[in-house]
């Protein structure tokens, strides 16, 4: 959700995001579409839900949120990135060809620390468990924001 906040409120932020994550149960979000980024390939999300969890966090930080924190909010998982056009191009192809929209439950939040290359787990903020009824056959689970490899934009960096 954010790209960068400071370390030195790590206590503050988590305090938010634990704040945040107790009102709410696990978000449903459709994987709506398949968006191409340039130099790379996303997955579009679509919630209101997490958009609203989006704006009650934004207002909350927005004393700490730099430029790229202030540009629009496009929810995403990044599947690919930092490679050439072609490289983009070929499997932003092959992904539409085969894609197909499915739900997902996004189960909590996770804060990263960025280490100059390598990024290290900092904290994990799960939702609260809200029995609900069960998906449909094109339904899946995912914790969106737990894995460093897709680089997930649900990740905030401190």
């Amino acid at each position: 959700m954010f790209h960068r906040l400071p370390g030195e409120h790590l206590e503050r932020i988590v305090g938010e995001l634990q704040s945040a994550a107790t009102k709410r149960g696990q978000i449903r979000a459709e994987v709506a579409s398949v968006r191409h980024l340039g130099a790379g390939v996303a997955f579009r999300i679509k919630s209101l839900a997490l958009e609203q969890l989006y704006a009650e966090l934004r207002s909350a930080f927005m004393p700490w949120l730099g430029g790229q924190d202030m540009q629009g909010w496009q929810p995403h998982i990044t599947v690919q990135n930092r490679v050439s056009r072609s490289a983009a191009d070929t499997l932003h192809q092959q992904l539409t060809h085969h894609f197909k929209p499915r739900s997902v439950i996004v189960e909590g939040l996770n804060l990263w620390r960025y280490l100059g290359g390598p990024w290290q787990p900092e904290r994990t903020v799960s939702f609260a468990v809200v029995p609900a009824r069960r998906p449909g056959p094109n339904a899946g689970s995912a914790t969106l924001f737990d894995d460093r490899r897709y680089r997930t934009i649900y990740s905030t960096d401190v």
